[in-house]
């Protein structure tokens, strides 16, 4: 579901206490919808881009890609490993974890759509109400760390495929 909510490989979040917590501006530009039952994605009603969400209690997740400057902390772990993107590999020394580390609670996700057999790259958003298709051949695909790929996906990168247009459905 990050993958679908950050456009990219992965989300990357920076988690810390909500009661210290406010935004500087914008907040009331700030749209929240529920994107599984009983979580609560947060995101800018103007640009679209993925935006700290504070309806989670105790905690805010504020996603990383969307911070200027050095956050000086590093990751410490992937969490939801096993429902990586199978066109991704996790090549770094991090720990992995199914769940969050600690914990039983298994991600929420959406099953996913059986490898296609009819060479068909299928897609959709994160509520699964828009879908699409790719017939071709990709002519490239891209880590992005551009500014603006950042703050739209709110990741450390976005991951842009290229395609004929006569190839998208």
């Amino acid at each position: 579901m990050c993958r679908k909510s950050h456009g990219g490989a992965f989300g990357s979040y920076a988690i810390g206490q909500s009661s210290v917590f406010s935004f500087t501006q914008g907040e009331d530009a700030v749209l929240a919808r529920e994107s599984s039952p009983g979580f609560i994605r947060a995101f800018c009603g103007t640009c679209g881009s993925v935006v700290p969400n504070n309806h989670l209690g105790d905690i805010v997740a504020m996603p990383a890609g969307g911070l200027d400057g050095e956050l000086g902390v590093e990751p410490v772990a992937h969490i939801f490993a096993k429902w990586k993107a199978p066109w991704f590999e996790i090549t770094d020394d991090l720990e992995q974890h199914d769940n969050y580390p600690g914990q039983d609670t298994p991600a929420v996700d959406r099953d996913l759509a059986p490898a296609s057999s009819d060479g068909l790259v299928r897609g959709s958003c994160l509520c699964g109400d828009v879908a699409y298709e790719v017939s071709g051949e990709f002519s490239s695909v891209h880590n992005c760390h551009c500014s603006r790929c950042r703050k739209a996906c709110a990741a450390a990168h976005a991951t842009n495929g290229f395609t004929a247009l006569k190839n998208l459905r």
